[in-house]
């Protein structure tokens, strides 16, 4: 029996069932990684405050896109997870359309039942939205050319920037595209204005550079974000034997697949070369000891991807049963990862989040009180993004210009707007906790090393003298 081609009709029922699983996994999966939940902080944060730049380690596409939707929404528990799930059956659609019709199932397979697939598009990582951008990017690059599509050089550039501006795994793709980019432009006799958006992606990293070098006076310093990330880098024997060993695994068998089209498919040359790249890219985060400790099996993602065309072309001529076994065989692979992740909210913090929902919902707190919460970061995050109540929900430490400083009364940026709002404190032990002694506040709980306390009665405020203009 030959290789069916994937019809429309098809595609859409593959992205139903698809978006089903998504939603659900949004509703289910527990955060695998801090990444998950202090990544929508972020964004979050950034879209109540957009003057509030958190640090140059981090690329700004995410913050904005996320930021911009959640704060929308007004919802920071299913927007962020919703969105990714929008993103990745984007890719899957661009892909649809993308390929010819007889590569179509296998590549979809590939991609929309992967191990990480399922943690991308079922969280609030940026990996969803950075890898739309990223095949949008390259399949346009591709067509372009292929084909006489004289329009799709700038769409592609501008795909690929975003995707530079989302994540640091495309820089090392940025050289590969401009390359492919210029010969297609020169073919197409595209002159100095192809040239232009050929090199425009490349602007990213010089920018950010000079934007490393302008406030922290090193233009390479974000380079130190694995070891200023607050975990570190991982232990790289974790990545082999834990559950990313599954995408581990995959992304070698599609840069293995590249490498056996470089010669036989010219047309493919841009994802085997990107693929490629990303594989030594990989091995050298993992050789130098830099592979991130959030879940570093999201390094292979771009592989992935990009070895989604490759793996179309070679098994394009497939029979459906042996589509099946590959979707079974991924389908068995992903329960297995997926049982092996962990949740990486402390029980604490999600105690934490449910206190705050219970004071809210059984009218202990009224709409116009506020929370403040002081503990360790970015962990602590996690209450916020899960407690899911907006602006009236703060932690100490955090501020536009410089740390707020409510506890202990002295911040240089002058008193917050809400602080004499706040009703209820949740302080770990340390500084926190001391700095509450003797405020005549009623101490009601202990929620692990966290002390709750209620503002009651004649309780004073937390700061009854001015300190200072209010600040965001």
């Amino acid at each position: 029996m030959s290789n069916l081609p994937l019809t429309a009709p098809r595609a859409l029922v593959f992205l139903g069932l698809r978006a089903v699983a998504a939603v659900l996994l949004v509703a289910l999966l527990a955060p695998p990684c801090v990444d998950a939940f202090f990544r929508p902080f972020h964004a979050w944060y950034w879209a109540q405050d957009p003057q509030w730049a958190p640090s140059t380690l981090w690329l700004p596409a995410y913050t904005w896109v996320y930021g911009a939707v959640v704060k929308l929404v007004g919802e920071t528990v299913w927007t962020p997870g919703l969105l990714s799930a929008t993103f990745f059956l984007g890719t899957l659609a661009r892909l649809f359309r993308a390929l010819p019709p007889n590569h179509r199932a296998t590549a979809l397979l590939w991609v929309g039942l992967t191990p990480l697939s399922w943690v991308v598009a079922g969280t609030g990582l940026s990996e969803a939205f950075f890898g739309f951008c990223l095949v949008f990017g390259v399949t346009e690059l591709a067509g372009y050319g292929a084909d006489d599509r004289r329009g799709a050089l700038p769409w592609a550039a501008l795909a690929i920037l975003v995707a530079a501006c989302t994540r640091y795994d495309a820089w090392p793709l940025l050289p590969i595209f401009s390359v492919f980019a210029l010969r297609a432009a020169r073919a197409r006799g595209a002159g100095p204005l192809g040239v232009a958006w050929a090199l425009l992606p490349l602007c990213v990293p010089l920018g950010w550079m000079a934007l490393s070098y302008t406030r922290r006076g090193d233009p390479l310093w974000f380079m130190t974000s694995v070891a200023n990330d607050h975990f570190g880098a991982t232990d790289p024997m974790v990545f082999l034997t834990g559950p990313g060993v599954f995408s581990l695994g995959l992304a070698a068998v599609g840069l293995l697949v590249g490498l056996s089209r470089a010669r036989r498919s010219p047309d493919l040359g841009v994802y085997v070369a990107m693929v490629t790249m990303t594989g030594l890219f990989v091995g050298w985060l993992f050789a130098s000891g830099n592979l991130p400790s959030q879940l570093p099996e999201r390094m292979v993602y771009p592989a992935l991807l990009l070895s989604a065309p490759l793996v179309g072309a070679a098994w394009a001529p497939w029979a459906p049963h042996r589509q099946l076994a590959l979707a079974a065989g991924l389908l068995v692979a992903s329960a297995a990862y997926l049982v092996g992740l962990p949740d990486a909210v402390p029980p604490a913090e999600r105690q934490l989040a449910r206190l705050i929902d219970e004071a809210y919902a059984g009218g202990q707190l009224q709409a116009d009180q506020h929370v403040l919460i002081s503990g360790s970061y970015p962990e602590i995050t996690a209450v916020l993004v899960t407690a899911n109540h907006g602006g009236r929900v703060h932690l100490e430490g955090v501020g536009r210009t410089c740390p707020n400083q409510v506890l202990t009364c002295d911040s240089p940026c002058g008193a917050p707007a809400w602080r004499d709002a706040v009703s209820l404190v949740l302080v770990g032990a340390g500084t926190g906790q001391r700095a509450m002694a003797g405020r005549g506040w009623t101490p009601v709980t202990r929620v692990g090393t966290y002390q709750v306390l209620f503002r009651q009665g004649a309780a004073p405020p937390l700061c009854p003298r001015d300190t200072g203009s209010a600040a965001p």
